[in-house]
């Protein structure tokens, strides 16, 4: 052991050693050149391609989301260790060199299906890790806010702003299975169909039981006819809808012997189309049709996220389970 007092040499991301030691042990970085293809041809390259990517990799989990940081990071002891040993005995790559890297190696059209296949391959071998049993999609978009005149950027009404609107599929353990990049003017699950289908064929032979969770946006007749022919079971909230507010009324108020926090099964219910059954329009089904059929079936439930309050009249607190009609 040999002490040293030196200030320039104190980190602050030492966390960062366990990263690597995960990353290690499920090879994670170690495979990136197989998947990624080096672009740069010239003799004087230093930081080759796989030490760029955990570069890129240890500088996000240290809280930098760009690359304003890396001269910075480039000289911190820690991200040195993680990423290469010429980092460790000199320092990390430059704020241009990482610059270069990810806006025009991993921009390339086969870096970026390289990429897509290098993160399914890592979320396959931490899922492998785990013994679980069931496979549980979650498919849901979020607003990415652009700065100046980026390719895609649109006003997005929804969110009230100009930005991107990407799609991203992640599993129960919060790992991202797949994502897409989409212009802002979008709506919730267009383009959901590119998504799924690689996911599935991934996890095809693995005997998984699968189920799949949904927002608003993914209910939709298509989404829920391809969840049926693969064999998903399904939840997926219903947009608002004033027959079903007149359905669940009378199950707004909470029953007095339920623990704080649980999950209430409130009842199920059927609706055909064009049946009269409350004050909305009685052509209007309850719940759109997962089969193209006239109506469907579904079990209603509430959760509540002040177990001390009542339920309240709100589209956030619904979620219906479509299935197949009866």
């Amino acid at each position: 052991m040999r002490l040293e007092f030196g200030g320039n040499r104190i980190t602050p991301d030492a966390g960062l050693l366990a990263y690597r030691e995960l990353g290690e042990k499920l090879g994670l970085t170690d495979t990136a050149d197989q998947y990624l293809t080096e672009h740069r041809s010239g003799r004087n390259v230093q930081h080759h391609l796989v030490a760029l990517i955990r570069q890129s990799t240890y500088s996000r989990l240290a809280g930098c989301p760009d690359t304003n940081d890396a001269d910075r990071l480039a000289r911190d002891p820690t991200l040195g260790l993680v990423v290469s040993r010429r980092a460790c005995a000199k320092q990390a790559a430059a704020r241009d060199t990482v610059g270069r890297f990810e806006t025009e190696t991993l921009c390339a059209e086969d870096n970026r299906a390289g990429l897509a296949a290098l993160n399914a391959a890592w979320v396959s071998t931490a899922l492998s890790h785990t013994g679980t049993q069931r496979l549980i999609p979650d498919l849901d978009s979020s607003e990415s806010l652009v700065h100046g005149q980026q390719e895609g950027a649109k006003y997005s009404g929804h969110y009230g702003s100009v930005c991107h609107h990407p799609l991203f599929c992640s599993d129960q353990l919060g790992d991202c299975q797949g994502a897409m990049q989409r212009e802002g003017n979008v709506s919730g699950a267009e383009g959901w169909r590119e998504l799924p289908d690689p996911i599935v064929e991934r996890y095809v032979k693995w005997g998984l039981r699968k189920q799949f969770r949904g927002d608003a946006g993914s209910a939709r007749p298509e989404i829920h006819e391809y969840l049926e022919q693969h064999n998903f079971l399904y939840a997926i909230r219903l947009p608002s809808d004033s027959v079903l507010e007149w359905l669940i009324e009378p199950y707004l108020e909470r029953p007095e012997a339920l623990a704080p926090g649980a999950p209430v099964e409130l009842d199920d219910f059927a609706r055909e189309a064009g049946e009269d059954r409350g004050p909305a329009d009685p052509s209007r089904p309850a719940v759109d049709p997962a089969n193209g059929r006239s109506g469907c079936h579904a079990r209603l439930v509430c959760t509540d996220s002040q177990p001390d309050q009542a339920p309240q009249a709100s589209a956030d607190l619904r979620l219906a389970l479509p299935r197949r009609q009866r």
